[in-house]
């Protein structure tokens, strides 16, 4: 066929002379050269990986998950020193098991005396979640505790699963009788909203058991724990949000073991020198004692006056030393010291005190022996003693009341402290021991939290007090009836004007006058100025104003005699009179202030005799 023979065109002889795969060889060179091409810088982005590509479609344009922050894990409070073994694991299981947030560990075991909640406190406080949450994990530590530890557990405020039911039963009928949908009203109380629950797990590790007291005749006197609790309490309080941001628990306990550390550190006594020998609580043997004093009393008289003079003439040894400790010597000095011929001897008055105190180391207890301290007391803390016997005179006062701490189980009271601080306070020294040493008794007063005092009691104290210039704490005494809702009677509003009058000082006597008077009226029942008072009122008026009692009379008398002429002068004359320069003096004088009291409390008496 001719076609067969035809010459091909330019086009067909380029494919037939060409390669036919050349084409793909190409292409896949281009592919290789960007797959090895060099990474981008770092701090740097290409084009492709700021804006997707704008021929891949939206669904395929996924963004890199972004994964995040993770959740912090408060930690747990750390355990304290010398804890029960029981906190830790138990701290565990109220994050882990029972999901309590905000935990807060307290340690109050330096409270002194102990809080209501027991001994030695551990407390932890912790945030539920919810009210179901409070009770339903409350109830769960209770029967761990109950199953793992044994541990009975109280838990206040706890309702139980049956005490919720019946108090909902309860709730929902009360509702249906008031025709009311709903079963409380918005934030009133219900029963059942409590918001916190106090479990206490008691005193763990105490081994106090009861035991039977015996007197000094072998007759039984009652029961009690042979040793102080002395095992740590441990105590988990539960509490929601709201509630626990109301009541700040924390702030409370804290701000309460602050007060308590200052008042025991004011209570405490000065540090002890380092050369005084320790106290031993086991007291002397009473032989000895007797053998040293049956020794001296031998000794012929003339030698024992000489000795006596000598001991009396000689110089105060040097404070800290080896011849103070001797001088100023306790049962304990006296027993373990040198030989009585070698030994200075003290002075006669102490020596007899501490004679009598060991008489009476052996004496059952009874109440006229209570007396016999009183008035051991008194002699102690005589004014005959200066300055430097104030060592001495503390150490006396501490052995009494360690005797007295053996016979008396009931050693602090109102009786003991008044009578140390009245006897302390008369005494008249000036040495800064004794000073801490009353301080000291007044800080117990308040830490022991005693009853009110009584009325003889009061009485002593402001004579004291008056006596020894200390008119801060002879307020404060006068302000305890009104701290405990009782009335001051007659006779302390006398007893108090009598001793601001008997120190004689004026600005005491106007301050007394002005404040006090006015609160008779105040008391409940009112005090009327009897003749006891109103005469006790008139000694500290004669010191305040020395002048008011007579001009109040004058005037009185005035008052009266122009009542009588008042009847026949004429109007002018009564005009003239008002006028005139003895009616302004007149009711100037008056209008004094002790003056116009005067007048008041004499109108009050003339209105209490006629009622």
């Amino acid at each position: 066929m001719s076609f067969l023979n035809l010459a091909p065109t330019p086009r067909d002889t380029s494919l037939q002379s060409s390669n036919p795969f050349e084409s793909f060889i190409e292409e896949g060179k281009k592919l290789e050269s960007s797959k090895i091409a060099e990474p981008p810088a770092e701090g740097t982005t290409s084009d492709t990986a700021e804006a997707p590509s704008s021929d891949q479609p939206w669904y395929l344009q996924v963004e890199p998950p972004s994964h995040p922050a993770a959740h912090k894990v408060a930690p747990l409070p750390a355990v304290p020193d010398n804890s029960p073994a029981i906190l830790e694991p138990l701290m565990k299981y109220v994050y882990e098991e029972m999901g309590l947030d905000d935990l807060v560990l307290l340690d109050l075991r330096d409270f002194d005396p102990p809080p209501a909640l027991g001994p030695n406190l551990l407390m932890l406080i912790g945030t539920a979640r919810s009210e179901r949450h409070l009770h339903v994990s409350s109830g769960r530590l209770v029967r761990w505790l109950r199953y793992n530890y044994k541990i009975e557990a109280a838990a206040d405020g706890l309702i139980g699963a049956g005490e919720l039911k019946t108090k909902l039963r309860r709730l929902r009928r009360k509702a249906k009788l008031l025709g009311s949908t709903t079963i409380a009203a918005p934030g009133g109380d219900d029963g059942i909203s409590v918001g916190w629950i106090c479990v206490n797990m008691g005193a763990l590790g105490s081994e106090s058991s009861e035991v039977a007291r015996f007197d000094s005749s072998g007759q039984l006197s009652g029961f009690g724990t042979s040793l102080p609790e002395m095992g740590s309490t441990v105590v988990l309080q539960v509490l929601t949000e709201s509630r626990r941001a109301e009541l700040k628990l924390e702030t409370l306990w804290q701000d309460s073991l602050a007060r308590n550390q200052r008042q025991r550190k004011a209570f405490s006594s000065a540090p002890p020198r380092e050369d005084k020998p320790p106290r031993e609580d086991k007291p002397p043997p009473k032989e000895e004692w007797e053998k040293r004093v049956e020794k001296r009393e031998s000794r012929p008289k003339e030698k024992r006056v000489s000795q006596r003079s000598a001991a009396l003439r000689r110089p105060p040894p040097a404070p800290g030393g080896r011849d103070e400790r001797r001088w100023y010597s306790t049962e304990r000095s006296i027993v373990d010291s040198e030989p009585a011929d070698v030994e200075p001897e003290a002075p006669p008055s102490m020596s007899a005190l501490q004679r009598k105190i060991l008489a009476i180391q052996s004496t059952p207890y009874d109440g006229k022996l209570l007396r016999d301290h009183l008035d051991i007391f008194e002699q102690i803390f005589s004014p005959a003693f200066d300055e430097s016997h104030a060592p001495q005179q503390v150490a006396l006062a501490e052995d009494v009341l360690r005797v007295v701490s053996r016979l008396r189980p009931n050693l602090i009271d109102n009786e003991l402290l008044v009578s140390l601080i009245c006897h302390i306070a008369r005494s008249g020294s000036k040495s800064p021991i004794l000073a801490r040493a009353q301080a000291n008794l007044e800080s117990l007063m308040i830490i022991k939290q005693l009853p009110c005092l009584l009325n003889s009691e009061i009485i002593i104290l402001l004579h004291a007090y008056a006596a020894q210039g200390n008119w801060d704490r002879f307020w404060e005494v006068w302000r305890v009836p009104p701290k405990f809702h009782q009335r001051r009677s007659e006779e302390l509003y006398a007893e108090m004007f009598k001793a601001v009058a008997s120190s004689r000082n004026t600005l005491v006597c106007i301050d007394a006058l002005r404040n006090c008077v006015n609160d008779m009226q105040f008391e409940t029942p009112p005090v009327f100025p009897g003749d006891d008072v109103y005469n006790a009122i008139l000694e500290c008026m004669a010191i305040a104003d020395p002048t008011a009692i007579e001009t109040a009379e004058k005037v009185a008398a005035g008052e009266a005699a122009w009542s009588m002429v008042n009847r026949a002068v004429s109007e002018s004359d009564k005009e003239e009179w008002k006028e005139s320069r003895a009616r302004m003096l007149f009711e100037r004088q008056r209008d004094r202030e002790f003056v116009k009291m005067i007048n008041e409390l004499k109108f009050a008496r003339e209105q209490m005799k006629t009622t």
